[in-house]
């Protein structure tokens, strides 16, 4: 793990934290941020809603938990790092909490496939959002329908406006991860012009677009990360990719580009990607937040990499799907930063969100409860 955070392994979190790397990293985040008590989050209740999200993420090759975790993580590491969410301005701390929301949630019951393959097969989610966006539409209401009940509420002291502000911003960030719908968010002239200043606040306007921005490049985070990581994350997007393809052999349907396992997959078109996709958005980024120059550094060179392979390989090569385990071994579990210390110096909590961890801020927040009475 690099000490100076941006290189990020989810695949080690989820063996540290027993396979609850989201819920654990989510709450170590939103207590090291400060975040639970500037809001008056209910802890337990917290714990109860981070399990239960994490819980609803399908084994999925790809959109999974450890991915949810991954775009969380790079999503901190943008907001604070690159310092993103200083040139904002304003209240940065409602901006944390939207922002990790949605990372928490976008993909919340994924089904595995896409939504043209939800719409095309008349799937009850298409159907219900009218094609427009449906998966990300159906993140977006079922988790917030979890916070209906009262056991995993935990806003029920936080102020009125705060959370219409915080849900408002959740919505628009989990939909701008449609790429069909969204496309690439531009950098817009007026925060173009900023520069690298960061004087003043910006508008709501601008500063939602700039939360979309951080939310897109964030899902697709892998791009900047480790070489032998961010390779075993595409290898497991093309499995995914190559699931969606069977169904779509079995259902008689025509199969989706990238999608027929006899073909070659996602892994021999990723020097393409990069250069129409990836370097433009982070290129464009980075000019306004040079911050997160670190991320555009590492997916240059995960550029070469594939561009090397492309020319060593060719075109001709079989696409290799995702059998076994990845060809690299990875080096000793080193959790990271946020998780090894606290802020005022104490071991921070780096055990995984179990009922014993819900039980025990049960027990807290009833003490205090009943301190508060005498």
């Amino acid at each position: 793990m690099a000490e100076d955070g941006w290189l990020f392994d989810a695949f080690q979190l989820a063996e540290v934290s027993q396979g609850r790397p989201l819920s654990t990293l989510a709450f170590a985040l939103l207590r090291r941020m400060h975040l639970i008590a500037h809001f008056q989050l209910s802890e337990a209740r917290l714990a109860r809603f981070l399990c239960a999200i994490e819980d609803g993420y399908p084994s999925n090759p790809y959109h999974c938990r450890t991915h949810a975790a991954d775009v969380l993580r790079t999503v901190h590491c943008m907001m604070t790092r690159g310092k993103v969410g200083k040139m904002l301005g304003g209240d940065q701390r409602v901006d944390l909490l939207a922002v990790y929301l949605s990372a928490l949630i976008h993909d919340f019951e994924h089904k595995g496939v896409n939504n043209q393959y939800l719409i095309t097969t008349g799937d009850e989610l298409a159907l219900r959002y009218n094609d427009h966006s449906p998966m990300e539409n159906h993140h977006i209401a079922a988790a917030f329908q979890l916070m209906l009940h009262d056991e995993t509420n935990f806003f029920t002291n936080t102020n009125s406006k705060v959370r219409e502000v915080i849900r408002r911003y959740v919505i628009e960030l989990v939909l701008a991860t449609d790429m069909k719908q969204a496309g690439s968010l531009p950098t817009p002239p007026p925060l173009a012009n900023m520069g690298n200043k960061g004087q003043g606040v910006m508008d709501d306007d601008l500063r939602l677009l700039t939360l979309q921005m951080v939310m897109k490049v964030s899902d697709l985070g892998h791009l900047a990360h480790a070489k032998d990581v961010h390779r075993r994350w595409v290898q497991l997007l093309e499995e995914e990719l190559f699931r969606q393809g069977d169904l779509e052999v079995a259902a008689g349907l025509p199969v989706s580009p990238l999608m027929d396992r006899t073909k070659a997959g996602v892994t021999r078109s990723q020097a393409g990607f990069f250069s129409l996709v990836c370097l433009p958005q982070l290129q464009a980024f980075t000019t306004v937040f040079s911050g997160c120059q670190p991320m555009l550094d590492q997916a240059r060179e995960n550029n070469q990499m594939w561009l090397e392979e492309a020319r060593l390989q060719g075109e001709a090569s079989p696409a290799p799907g995702l059998s076994g385990s990845p060809s690299r071994r990875y080096g000793p579990v080193v959790l990271p930063p946020m998780l090894s210390k606290a802020d005022d110096g104490e071991e921070a909590a780096t055990a995984p969100v179990t009922p014993a961890v819900v039980e025990r801020a049960e027990g807290e927040e009833a003490g205090a409860a009943e301190g508060q009475r005498k």
